[in-house]
């Protein structure tokens, strides 16, 4: 199967360089000048790379005689390499509205509590078989979304343009867990959120008519998190909130893109 993917992606690729060529030819025969730069009602879209992570909060022991929660003062990124999806839609010749994101989800399934010959804890006695505890079932959702606009802008050589503009991004984690176990009394949660705005500033280079490769730096940002956990179900949430602002702490993003 990845070796059709593979395949499929070579010959794609071929042909792309194929046809342009042939289309870059043939506007040289007519005395027309090339053109990379996407126009008015151009879509592109791209995957990215770089250094990130998504918001997320582990569920809490379920029977603790208690519970303390500090939100982290940065909970948007990490080191943690990071890819995510993003499309965009050209409003103008020189603008283009933006949409990016990423889904993480886990499940890990549960397993009753296997008893043994002997009870309580420590050593056991030669012949005795010791007791299997319950594994707790685990659910885990991650998501990322972020909003934006970019102004295009030409530079000295034609394959190459510059951007600037501004994202609003929303973070999004959650982890359920529960067991057969008398310490459960219903599923204990962990899940945390975050919203950030920052400005961006990039560069494209068309090294095909439709493929480009492109840098993003964001400079600045302002981040607000919330934290929050429930060890057991009809209690309430145990919240801790950060506000964080950061220069030049975010590494940059690459990308792959293709224009339509």
């Amino acid at each position: 199967m990845m070796k059709k993917i593979i395949r499929t992606g070579i010959l794609a690729l071929i042909s792309t360089v194929i046809f342009d060529s042939a289309q870059a030819q043939q506007e040289e025969s007519g005395s027309e000048k090339s053109e990379y730069a996407p126009a008015k009602g151009a879509v592109t879209v791209s995957l990215n790379f770089g250094s990130g992570s998504y918001v997320g909060r582990g569920a809490p022991a379920p029977n603790l005689q208690s519970y303390s929660l500090s939100a982290p003062i940065e909970g948007w990124f990490s080191a943690k390499p990071v890819f995510d999806l993003e499309g965009k839609y050209f409003v103008s010749d020189k603008w283009a509205i933006k949409l990016s994101g990423g889904l993480f989800v886990a499940y890990n399934p549960g397993y009753k509590e296997v008893l043994g010959t002997v009870d309580g804890e420590g050593e056991i006695p030669d012949g005795e078989i010791p007791s299997y505890k319950a594994v707790p079932a685990t659910d885990n959702i991650q998501y990322s979304v972020a909003v934006g606009a970019e102004r295009y802008i030409a530079s000295l050589y034609d394959r190459i343009f510059l951007r600037v503009g501004g994202e609003l991004g929303f973070s999004y984690g959650r982890v359920l867990q529960n067991a057969d176990d008398e310490k459960y009394k219903g599923a204990a949660i962990g899940e945390a959120y975050s919203f950030r705005v920052q400005p961006v500033v990039g560069a494209d280079w068309y090294i095909l008519r439709q493929w480009f490769i492109g840098l993003d730096v964001r400079p600045l940002s302002y981040h607000y998190s919330v934290y929050s956990e429930r060890p057991q179900v009809g209690m309430g949430l145990l919240s801790s909130d950060s506000h964080s602002f950061t220069f030049l702490r975010q590494s940059p993003t690459l990308k792959l893109g293709f224009k339509f």
